[in-house]
């Protein structure tokens, strides 16, 4: 697993998507789910007044179809995870994957000062990682 030591090192920066795709919290779950689907991503940063107040993915709409809201009435605000769990550009993939795995979470907005300026997938981790090394092999690196 040599191959892996340069992410250890590479930054978030150099894999992180720059076009964030963002929903405002008082939109509709309905709304949000349509964006996703629209743009074939698994999360919207939720963003009010120029600050990052939330995120909500894929498995908050899972959380809240378990627990009988009705999608079409309930707000990004009633489901969005927050705080959110986020980095910087210059954090280490290698941080970002252990960030990601200790706080389980799959999905870090990318912060510079207060600033939205990217965000970073475990899929695009494992697509930078798995470049030099097996699929398999850069999934374990990730989640163990």
């Amino acid at each position: 697993m040599g191959e892996l030591l340069v992410y250890e090192y590479d930054t978030v920066e150099s894999i992180m998507i720059k076009d964030v795709v963002t929903i405002e919290p008082g939109k509709s779950l309905s709304d949000a789910a349509r964006l996703m689907t629209e743009r074939k991503i698994g999360s919207l940063v939720v963003i009010e007044e120029d600050k990052v107040r939330g995120i909500v993915t894929e498995s908050d709409f899972l959380k809240a179809v378990a627990k009988g809201i009705e999608i079409s009435e309930a707000k990004v605000k009633d489901t969005m995870s927050s705080p959110v769990i986020i980095c910087s550009p210059n954090t280490t993939i290698k941080e970002a994957a252990e960030l990601m795995k200790n706080k389980g979470v799959r999905h870090l907005p990318v912060i510079k000062g207060e600033k939205l300026v990217g965000i970073v997938s475990s899929h695009d981790i494992v697509s930078a990682v798995s470049r030099g090394i097996s699929y398999l092999e850069a999934f374990k690196w990730l989640f163990g």
